[in-house]
């Protein structure tokens, strides 16, 4: 599953995508993300190092990932 597979490999933002933030904003490709405040911290991680090292993230992160996997925003490790 794919939570599972994040927690093995870790993600990336694609090449072709971009994703920045601005306060409690984030934004993928010019959309804004909508998630639940935990996942925050993660997420601007993702944006400033464009990847994120393999673990165990909440739930609430995942469900966020997951959607802009399917858009092809991000890419498994």
């Amino acid at each position: 599953d794919f939570a599972a597979e994040v927690s093995k490999s870790g993600i990336a933002i694609d090449s072709k995508a971009l994703m920045l933030y601005e306060k409690d904003r984030v934004y993928a490709n010019g959309e804004a993300l909508e998630f639940m405040p935990e996942a925050l911290p993660f997420l601007q991680q993702l944006a400033d190092q464009r990847k994120l090292p393999a673990a165990d993230y909440p739930e609430s992160l995942i469900t966020i990932l997951y959607e802009c996997y399917e858009y092809g925003y991000l890419q498994l490790s």
